[in-house]
């Protein structure tokens, strides 16, 4: 049997298990990146989709309501704009109404009436109820002359309906 040569820093073999652990080690350092860029951006997915979550949940216990009917009454001095809404079970908070992107009540205004009650203060509406908003403001309305009327909640939900000058 013949002894084999002992390897030495030049001899190919030596050279070609070096390569073959520099690559391994190419190959393990590329795809380390590969797996912490992926889990990073999975977890910044998992996050956005928790706040979808969580804001999906908050407006599925939020009672739905409907802007029934509206119109603004044109006539000098009794200028006035009427809102039928309903609400569906639970306390609803209504914080603003706008009316062609305008604001016309906010919370603490003193110009609105329910079921021609005045109202100051927070505006809250109730269970399974049919609800008549008055809002005595000046538009620059003509008769016949339509509008776009939106209602806002304090949890960001909105109704939008089109209405007509009268």
């Amino acid at each position: 049997m013949r002894a084999q040569p002992p390897i030495t820093r030049g001899s190919r073999a030596a050279s070609e298990i070096m390569a073959a652990i520099m690559l391994t080690l190419i190959v393990i350092s590329v795809g380390s990146v590969l797996v912490i860029n992926y889990l990073s951006q999975s977890q910044r997915q998992t996050q956005y989709l928790e706040g979808v979550i969580d804001r999906a949940t908050e407006m599925a216990a939020e009672p739905l309501f409907s802007i029934l009917y509206t119109y603004y009454n044109t006539t000098p001095g009794s200028e006035r704009l009427e809102i039928v809404i309903y609400t569906g079970p639970g306390v609803l908070e209504l914080v603003g109404i706008y009316v062609n992107n305008t604001l016309v009540w906010e919370v603490g205004d003193n110009n609105v009436y329910l079921n021609g009650a005045p109202v100051a203060g927070a505006l809250l509406l109730g269970d399974n109820t049919i609800y008549n908003l008055t809002i005595v403001t000046h538009l620059p309305l003509a008769p016949g002359e339509k509008y776009i009327l939106k209602v806002a909640t304090s949890t960001g939900t909105q109704a939008t309906a089109v209405g007509e000058a009268h």
